[in-house]
Order: C-alpha cells, then structure tokens, then sequence
C-alpha cells in the first residue's frame, strides 16, 4: 500500500512536470488508487472509526 507522504510527492511530481511523457500511466494510477481506496474506507465509516480508536486509546483518563 502507498504511504500518504509517496502520494504527496507523486502529486508534485505530476503537477511540476514541463516534459512530454515524463508523468507515467503507474504515477497516475498510483495516486487515484490510493484515493480511491481511502474514500471507499471513509464512505464505510471505518477510516473515521480507526482514527477514534487511535485517538482513544492515547487518551486514557486515570481511574480513580
């Protein structure tokens, strides 16, 4: 799976680049299928229920 910071730097790639054929079919495709992966978790609720889950349980409340 692509890491966020490789998406990133895939995108400014794509958007700087000045020569013919130097952005590849793979880069594109790279960056649609990590978006298109993220927005499937996100319609499904689990990206926002793992980033809860995360959050939780870094916070921890001492028990009196």
């Amino acid at each position: 799976m692509a890491t966020q910071e490789y998406i990133d730097d895939l995108i400014i790639v794509i958007e700087t680049a000045e020569d013919a054929e130097s952005v590849t079919n793979q880069m594109v495709a790279a960056v649609l299928g990590f978006l298109n992966e993220h927005l499937k978790l996100v319609s499904q609720g689990k990206e926002v229920e793992a980033e809860e889950a995360a959050r939780f349980s870094t916070y921890r409340p001492a028990c009196r």
